[in-house]
């Protein structure tokens, strides 16, 4: 790739020199995740018995059942988009619902008893 010697120090890959000249950058050998750390979180040990983790969500199995059967019938983006519309609307749009029935071979109040 083609560029300016300013935008290639700005970008980082050249240094100037005491000398005037120019040097490509050294990149460190292992580079560090800086969310390493953020990720580690308190120890368990640490926590005191009033302090413990609440359960896991579950939709329960019922709910379970029925979103394995929408995900493996539909298209991966329609599952999505109706998962989203039952998070931020409450309901799945009747065009989503069409969709959906239509990718499942089903009729859409089929389609729509499946998230009830």
């Amino acid at each position: 790739m083609t560029t300016n010697i300013s935008a290639a120090i700005y970008a980082g890959f050249l240094t100037r020199n005491h000398d005037g000249s120019f040097s490509d950058v050294q990149t460190p050998k292992a580079l560090k995740n800086p969310a390493e750390e953020a990720l580690k979180g308190a120890p368990k040990a640490d926590l005191k018995p009033s302090e413990e983790q609440p359960a896991a969500f579950s939709i329960g199995d019922d709910a379970e059942k029925a979103m394995a059967e929408i995900t493996q019938n539909v298209w991966q983006s329609d599952s999505i988009k109706a998962m989203d519309e039952v998070f931020q609307l409450g309901g799945v749009s009747e065009n989503t619902l069409g969709r959906m029935a239509s990718a499942a071979g089903v009729e859409p109040d089929q389609m729509q008893a499946k998230f009830t």
